[in-house]
């Protein structure tokens, strides 16, 4: 390492990874600093992660395009950036994520051509597994050892747990446990019965991908109340609204008061000819100072009981979605089942399921060829195979949060140990903030939590908190 120049990893190369890399790079040119970057991303999905490194043109953004600008000090970036590449895009669109991953490319791309001199980047194909206990070394699984100063971590949502009913089933080509993978769909007929555990998110993107392939099979996807994500809905000008006071300033810090509150003036949006959906977007921005307030009982009961019904209302899909999820359960093609698995059983190339119904009580059998874990990220952090992740934890480098959701974290995403001593290494964006925050990994969050730990690193490293302001906030595009 050379004299004044720092070394910065950034472990996970997709929106967040790529976000912080790209402030980094601005922030270092415009105080012509000199460091040097890692970005770290074990896999080939780098700067568009799971989310967008999509081959299916069905899968939809969940949010508007307007809403969407990697840079929240330029509102109309994205559509900007869509409007020279396509003849006539409305800022109300539901684009693509395939294409919103060209876009989060391209801006990556743009950073490195105008970097400063003294900047430098290396995009490593790498896993990181271990962090020196001095944290001045991260370590690669292939062995390599790289010399920090600072190190974000940005890795993103893990990978479901696995279902445990039969573990002989789990290791089986019938059960596949990351339905992101690109080869989960592989080695199917058109004809094939499917089964998806869970029914939010990943299980829509799964059935509209299979849809896209023309899939003529049963598709069964079963979580414990059967809840789908409701669609969004587009609203204009002349569409009725909430009265400006349907939710106060200050909103309850019981869950019980405010799920009654919320409930009571959506009924009211219904009463009045608008949307409850209008009453959503309003709580929407204030879920983190929201969950900040909870007590630690109130919390645990929110993830027991109302998380479920929280995220099919919170977590809506794209109206075309929308319609390709509505015909297939109308040709009977896409089952929706409130219940639990009881047991899997491998025969051949395909596997015997028994499930136990909700309200019934009673037990199905049905075979299938393929199971996909469509359950979400896992979110207990003690129970993560991240290498990494898991040997800070074992080596007191980190502390999980209160609740085991992600890491404990300083106002300003530094990692706090387990002796409440705070890391000067160790920053943390998205997922590891979910204990801390709630509302963590949605675009509006993750873009300021990259520019914050952009800002982070080079103030403490180079500037020093006096001279911050001369420098201007980095949450606009190089």
């Amino acid at each position: 390492m050379t004299k004044n120049t720092a070394h910065i990893a950034i472990v996970g190369g997709g929106f967040s990874g790529t976000l912080a890399t790209v402030h980094l790079v601005k922030l270092l040119t415009e105080t012509k600093s000199a460091a040097k970057i890692y970005l770290i991303e074990k896999t080939n999905k780098l700067a568009k992660g799971i989310a967008y490194d999509t081959h299916c043109d069905l899968h939809l953004l969940n949010v508007i395009a307007q809403e969407m600008s990697a840079f929240p000090a330029e509102k109309d970036h994205f559509i900007n950036w869509l409007s020279k590449r396509f003849s006539a895009v409305s800022p109300s669109a539901f684009i693509s994520r395939k294409i919103y991953g060209e876009y989060i490319t391209e801006i990556l791309e743009t950073a490195i051509a105008t970097k400063g001199e003294g900047v430098e980047i290396e995009f490593v194909s790498d896993e990181a597994v271990e962090l020196s206990a001095d944290e001045k070394q991260l370590i690669l699984a292939s062995g390599r050892a790289i010399d920090v100063d600072r190190v974000v971590l940005a890795t993103g949502n893990f990978e479901p747990t696995a279902f445990a009913a039969n573990s002989g089933a789990t290791t089986s080509d019938v059960y596949v446990n990351n339905p992101w993978s690109h080869d989960a769909l592989n080695n199917l007929s058109p004809n094939d019965n499917i089964l998806l555990i869970g029914t939010g998110l990943t299980s829509v993107d799964v059935a509209v991908q299979l849809y896209g392939a023309g899939h003529k099979g049963i598709i069964t996807a079963i979580s414990r109340h059967g809840l789908l994500p409701n669609r969004h809905r587009v609203f204009n000008r002349i569409d009725g609204q909430v009265p400006a006071e349907a939710l106060p300033s200050v909103l309850p810090t019981k869950l019980r008061e405010l799920f009654s509150l919320v409930r009571e003036k959506c009924d009211k949006a219904v009463c009045v000819d608008s949307d409850w959906r209008h009453v959503i977007n309003e709580v929407r921005p204030q879920v983190q100072s929201v969950w900040k307030n909870f007590d630690i009982t109130d919390k645990k009961r929110f993830l027991r009981h109302l998380r479920a019904h929280w995220e099919v209302v919170r977590h809506r899909i794209a109206p075309d979605v929308a319609n390709i999820i509505d015909e297939l359960r109308e040709d009977y093609r896409l089952r929706i089942v409130a219940g639990r698995l009881q047991t899997i059983t491998v025969d051949g190339n395909a596997a015997q399921v028994t499930m136990r119904l909700r309200k019934s009580g009673r037990v199905q059998t049905a075979s299938y060829r393929r199971i996909i874990n469509c359950t979400g990220p896992d979110l207990k952090i003690t129970s993560t195979s991240d290498p990494l992740i898991k040997n800070l934890l074992n080596s007191q480098a980190v502390a999980a949060d209160d609740l085991g959701l992600g890491i404990q974290l300083d106002e300003h995403g530094y990692a706090i140990k387990p002796n409440q001593m705070r890391s000067e290494t160790i920053l943390a964006i998205g997922n590891l903030r979910k204990g801390q925050l709630w509302e963590t990994t949605a675009v509006p969050e993750l873009r300021g939590q990259a520019a914050d730990v952009a800002h982070q690193i080079v103030d403490s490293l180079f500037l020093g908190v006096v001279t911050r302001n001369a420098v201007e906030r980095g949450i606009t595009s190089v």
